[in-house]
């Protein structure tokens, strides 16, 4: 059961990140997640953002608009890093078989890893430290990926690798810098 746990909460940790992961108790029972899109309508600071939240079918769609206050700079590579995210989720919603989760991973590490970079290039010192922290847990996922024989192996790798728990932290701040600062969150999750 622990096992079950610790894969349950890399998942959280790599949705966060921007490598979504999930590890399933196998019921079809829960409710259905929520994804929260969002997209800069106007470029540099003082434009807005709007976010359309979705679900799969029954509840309300709904529309806000939000002053996204950053930049660029920081924004465009946080907006690569979220819509990562919100496709690498929809995936796993769509339960797609391992093989065709396992070849996203592996072919978009290198993309995303990208997009730290950017961040990273691009931030102020506090939220640049959160993102090598991120960028340093999601740098092997490919190979892990690779290595994996199904999506628990995955979560279970990512489980047992070191920086588990600053990963999830600076995943949090990460969505909440990206929230205040951009008009959109990194994370699915964070929905």
């Amino acid at each position: 059961m622990r096992t079950v746990a610790r894969a349950g909460l890399a998942a959280s940790v790599v949705l966060s990140l921007g490598l979504a992961a999930c590890g399933s108790s196998g019921g079809s029972d829960a409710a259905p997640a929520k994804t929260t899109i969002a997209s800069t309508a106007a470029k540099g600071a003082g434009g807005d953002a709007t976010t359309t939240t979705a679900g799969s079918g029954n509840e309300s769609s709904s529309t806000t608009t939000a002053p996204a206050t950053g930049g660029d700079a920081i924004c465009t590579p946080l907006k690569k890093i979220s819509d990562f995210d919100l496709e690498t989720a929809a995936a796993l919603k769509a339960q797609k078989p391992w093989p065709e989760v396992q070849a996203t991973y592996i072919h978009d590490t290198q993309d995303v890893l990208g997009a730290y970079d950017e961040a990273i290039a691009a931030a102020e010192p506090d939220i640049a430290a959160d993102l090598k922290t991120l960028r340093d847990f999601t740098a092997p996922s490919a190979e892990m990926a690779r290595n994996a024989a199904s999506l628990m192996d995955l979560g279970l790798a990512l489980a047992d690798q070191d920086g588990l728990m600053e990963a999830g932290q600076a995943g949090m701040r990460l969505d909440a810098y990206a929230r205040k600062t951009c008009g959109f969150g990194t994370s699915a999750a964070g929905g």
